[in-house]
């Protein structure tokens, strides 16, 4: 057993109010009605600006035109948004200022995408693959050459996050898979629900099922079985999951074109984001210092997504993180 971190009492309150209401234990014993709260008072949503070349959002500039081919999950690192694109095999990293930097090369399709002490992990439909970051110049392309992580025990992976040196990783089913980089040591542990998109905080790990639910389960040491402490309801294929500061959950679901906001454990009556500003949502990411809430679109239609944009991009809104 790897002990974790204990997580922090004000962060604990906060997990427990989010999801107070929900019912405990694991399956679906919280998937109780929701009572929804009332609509945010305004500002709610305040679109800034898209990373993808469109027409009117002169705010963002490109050195070329650089459109993403089915971005998936993302992470921000305190400085530039990586983003795994599904489509072309490679990893987008994007400035403050919406320029793309590409990394190809990807042995498989990334879904999910870390950062850790320098090193890039993603998962791929092969396993885990690592990659020591190489200088990058703004807005190039590079070629490189993941290689998979030592004694890989991980198939069809897809989220993927950090809690010190211990990565989570999920793969479509009811068990996490856990890589040590310490050691290179593997373990695994049966959740109590499938587990698609991850988000941690101080001591929860959130996962969506692809379902209908986010639930919430307590990672103050691994183990060989996790139950889920409670459990949200989140319709449309819920697959991204984000959790600012301020405690406040966001979840992308995929089939029904929205982002959903949970505040103080209720979740909203009204999308964050709708389908008129997102299609086909899946990674999302938060920056805290803009107070910006980064959303990948796998793609536009005419039924769904930003007007006058045909592929795939990655829309900025403003979020409020007064506690």
């Amino acid at each position: 057993m790897y002990r974790m971190k204990k997580f922090f009492l004000i962060n604990s309150l906060l997990i427990s109010a989010l999801f107070s209401g929900c019912g405990g234990g694991g399956g679906g014993s919280g998937s109780a009605a929701i009572t929804p709260s009332n609509t945010p008072t305004p500002p709610f949503v305040v679109q800034t600006s898209v990373f993808s070349p469109v027409a009117g959002q002169a705010a963002m500039t490109q050195s070329s035109a650089a459109p993403l081919s089915n971005p998936r999950l993302m992470t921000f690192d305190g400085t530039y948004l990586f983003v795994a694109t599904g489509v072309d095999n490679s990893v987008v990293r994007i400035d403050a200022n919406g320029i793309q930097t590409t990394m190809t090369g990807f042995n498989g399709s990334p879904v999910g995408i870390a950062i850790r002490n320098g090193v890039l992990y993603a998962t791929q439909t092969g396993g885990l693959y690592q990659l020591s970051i190489p200088p990058l110049t703004n807005g190039a392309s590079v070629a490189v050459a993941p290689s998979i992580v030592t004694n890989n025990t991980c198939g069809n992976c897809l989220g993927l996050l950090f809690n010190g040196n211990v990565a989570y990783i999920a793969d479509g089913s009811s068990t996490l898979k856990t890589f040590d980089t310490s050691n290179n040591g593997w373990q695994q542990i049966a959740l109590s629900n499938v587990a698609y998109g991850l988000a941690l905080n101080s001591g929860y790990l959130l996962a969506t099922d692809y379902s209908q639910n986010v639930s919430s389960y307590n990672v103050s040491s691994i183990t060989s079985t996790w139950s889920s402490v409670a459990q949200k309801t989140i319709p449309g294929l819920p697959y991204g999951v984000a959790i600012a500061s301020n405690g406040d959950i966001y979840v992308s679901s995929y089939a029904a074109n929205t982002v959903t906001r949970i505040h103080s454990g209720v979740v909203d009556s009204t999308p964050y984001l709708d389908s008129t500003k997102v299609c086909r949502p899946l990674g999302l990411a938060i920056n805290e210092s803009t107070q910006s809430l980064y959303v990948a679109s796998e793609r536009s239609t005419a039924g769904c997504g930003l007007t006058g944009q045909s592929t795939g991009y990655i829309l900025r809104a403003s979020i409020d993180l007064t506690p």
